[in-house]
């Protein structure tokens, strides 16, 4: 149920159609009491019309309307539903089709927002009014094939890396500034190997940012939505260090399982090939767990004793 007080009338109205608007609230509310992850989207200031978002902390509140900074998650081309984790990491569903998308004071469409995109939320009492593109920097991709010994300039000590991209082979600076995540998890220009697949943010020559995927890794994390594992539906899980692998499945993918099958709270091995979801195979272990609290023990290595009323 949506709503315990029904629509402004106070009607259910249980044959209504559903639409996008009502879906994306059943959808965020309907997680956010199954797993606590994910949460209705709060309220956003919009009184302020200016699309220059550098000068907007991080959550600014006013009445009914709230604004906060976030980072596109997921975008349902189909449903013109966008799903955006925000600094906290909540997961907030939207309905995107009536929302004004600005970057630099254009106008943009629902098919212009991409997953990763920096954006500034601009909610009324639930509504995504409106979304503002923060500064994008230029994007390209390719192979990691080789990196110089450390150089100096004026802004510091770099390195020159080499990637090989669909028209050939592009250059750039490497300062320790630059933001490294590979295969999900925080890491240093030290931690690419020759082959990994880079996704860069680049000023000019500079890197900013680094998403680097191996040909082939295994992480751990919790499920945090159950789903069918088929083409098109979407699947989230938080690694063990906090990070989120956020994907739509682009075909069907492997599951294995002792039986009960894979669901929401089960901690998973998951195979990525270059980035990409290909295997998800169940430990046998739940992250979560409900009985009573036999025992507390304090002490240099405290333990908590629960019984769950299972043999």
């Amino acid at each position: 149920m949506i709503s315990s007080k029904g629509d402004d009338k106070g009607n259910f109205n249980p044959k209504q159609v559903v639409t996008r608007e009502v879906l994306a609230t059943l959808l965020s509310g309907a997680y956010g009491v199954l797993s606590g992850e994910i949460v209705p989207a709060d309220n956003d200031d919009d009184s302020d019309d200016s699309d220059n978002s550098s000068s907007t902390s991080s959550s600014v509140s006013s009445g009914d309307s709230k604004t906060y900074e976030a980072i596109v998650s997921i975008v349902h081309d189909d449903l013109e539903i966008i799903e955006i984790r925000d600094g906290g990491g909540k997961l907030h569903v939207y309905d995107g089709s009536d929302t004004i998308i600005k970057r630099d004071g254009e106008t943009l469409d629902l098919s212009d927002v991409n997953k990763g995109m920096d954006v500034t939320v601009h909610d009324d009492d639930g509504e995504l009014v409106k979304l503002v593109i923060n500064k994008q920097f230029d994007k390209t991709e390719g192979k990691y094939e080789a990196k110089s010994d450390a150089l100096t300039d004026e802004d510091g000590e770099y390195r020159v890396i080499t990637i090989a991209t669909n028209d050939g082979k592009k250059y750039f600076k490497a300062y320790d500034s630059a933001v490294i995540v590979k295969d999900g998890e925080t890491a240093e220009l030290d931690d690419l190997e020759l082959g990994d697949r880079l996704h860069m943010n680049v000023e000019g020559f500079m890197v900013r940012e680094v998403e680097a995927y191996s040909k082939k890794t295994v992480v751990s994390g919790v499920l945090n939505r159950t789903t069918d594992f088929k083409k098109g539906s979407s699947i989230s899980v938080q690694l063990e260090k906090g990070s989120y692998i956020d994907q739509i499945l682009e075909s069907d993918i492997e599951v294995k399982s002792s039986g009960e099958g894979v669901r929401k709270g089960d901690i998973v091995n998951v195979t990525l090939e270059y980035g990409k979801v290909v295997l998800v195979e169940a430990t046998g272990i739940s992250s979560e767990l409900s009985g009573v609290i036999t025992s507390i023990l304090i002490s240099k290595t405290p333990e908590i004793t629960i019984q769950t009323g299972m043999v």
